[in-house]
């Protein structure tokens, strides 16, 4: 009689209690973002596996570092030529030439379905550059040009904010549907006349705050709203980045008032604040603070605040480009059930929940951006867009509409209204 076959013990991923090890980090997690995302989009490491066209790489030096780090993980940035979708393909057109269009080029390469038609700058001369550095099929001339392409059915706009509501008004006028990266515009005023404008137009509005597609944290989002980690008390954000002197000096518009609205908080700080919002808020009282410490500009290098959210909790908000070398953003949610922390920075959750051992959730792609402004991976981005690309398809509203989109900089704008006196509590929502 043969002798029953034992099961293999399960591995544990973390032996022992107390704070989770760097060596007791899992597999990486997969991007499930959503059934509709081709395989080729949910991680990575099936981009090596699928057989498809490889992205382009820029010749930009920004976008260079990006394409070796990629490389250096192990991972080429490719598409699935097997998963496109059936429809036919989306025209998209980028108005901006900076930064920005080159990361939206990387992630949209990445989106099968869309088709980028070209780019629009200031001036001609500035968009034949960029469609050359970037490999771009055309420069228009202007945006009128670009709006009498009849293939383009959808508009990037990666301007400085304060272009953002004229360029939003003329573009959702001509029927087009719009993304717009984040900030939605400078102040709460502006993004209201853009949302009303895409209205009146019946067109489709996107914000881009890419970081609520990271599977990791919409697996918070998903224990807080099941109630995983029981009432929460506590919420608090945190976003310690550097930036050089040479990074607001070589800009015409960053840290501008005129120009940006405002400094480290509605540029950087801004999608760790729209994260917490969505996990842990509403946040409905602001009492804060901001200085200049450590750069010659216009508005602020540190802000910080205390937040009253809808559920009674309390958080904290600290947002700041001075905090040399730079340090990776993270969230941090507590209630009477457990913790979780959301390191935003090194893609990884950490969960502390009662009864269970702590354990560490890890994605095989990271951030290094609180240094380097160019070092972001496009995985994120090109999931938003995907989503957008479907929401203007079938017409169901985009995950980040206008009034998602506003929110976060709602809270920007309280902050600096408090500060403006004195740390005052600011009561949301925002009075005009």
């Amino acid at each position: 009689m043969r002798a029953p076959r034992r099961k293999p013990a399960r591995r544990k991923r973390l032996c022992g209690r107390g704070p989770p090890s760097a060596a007791s980090i899992g597999t990486p997690i997969a991007w499930p973002w959503d059934r509709r995302l081709p395989i080729a989009l949910r991680h990575p490491a099936a981009w090596e596996q699928s057989a498809g066209l490889v992205a382009r790489r820029t010749e930009w030096p920004a976008m260079a570092k990006l394409a070796q780090r990629a490389e250096a993980g192990g991972t080429q940035v490719m598409v699935s030529s097997t998963a496109a979708p059936a429809a036919a393909p989306l025209g998209v057109a980028l108005v901006g030439t900076g930064l920005a269009a080159a990361m939206h080029t990387a992630a949209l390469r990445l989106v099968p379905g869309a088709e980028i038609r070209g780019v629009v700058g200031t001036s001609a001369g500035k968009a034949e550059a960029c469609a050359q550095r970037l490999s771009l099929p055309r420069a228009y001339r202007d945006l009128d040009e670009c709006l009498a392409d009849p293939q383009v059915r959808v508009v990037h706009i990666c301007t400085p904010p304060h272009t953002h509501p004229d360029l939003a008004q003329r573009i959702a006028a001509a029927g087009r549907n719009i993304l717009i990266d984040k900030p939605l515009a400078r102040t709460v005023a502006e993004a209201d006349r853009i949302i009303a404008a895409c209205a009146r137009s019946g067109v489709m509005l996107c914000g881009l705050f890419q970081h609520r597609n990271i599977p990791l944290c919409r697996s918070v989002k998903t224990a807080v709203d099941q109630g995983r980690l029981g009432r929460i008390y506590l919420a608090d954000c945190f976003v310690k980045w550097w930036r050089t002197d040479e990074y607001y000096r070589d800009s015409s518009w960053r840290a501008r008032r005129a120009t940006e609205g405002g400094g480290a908080l509605i540029n950087q700080a801004i999608h760790s604040i729209d994260l917490l919002q969505w996990l842990a808020g509403p946040v409905v009282e602001v009492a804060g603070y901001t200085t200049t410490a450590a750069h010659a500009i216009e508005t602020e290098d540190v802000g910080v605040a205390v937040l009253r959210l809808a559920g009674g909790a309390v958080g904290v908000l600290e947002g700041t480009t001075a905090a040399y070398p730079g340090f990776p953003e993270r969230i941090e949610i507590h209630g009477t059930a457990g913790s979780v922390v959301v390191d935003e920075g090194r893609r990884r959750v950490e969960w502390y929940l009662r009864g269970q051992e702590p354990r560490i959730e890890q994605e095989g792609v990271q951030q290094g951006n609180a240094a380097d402004p160019a070092a972001v991976s496009p995985e994120a981005h090109a999931a938003a867009f995907a989503d957008f690309l479907d929401s203007v398809r079938t017409g169901r509203p985009p995950t980040v509409d206008g009034h998602a989109a506003r929110k976060a900089l709602e809270v920007v704008e309280a902050v600096y209204r408090s500060s403006a006196q004195g740390g005052r509590p600011v009561y949301l929502p925002l009075s005009p």
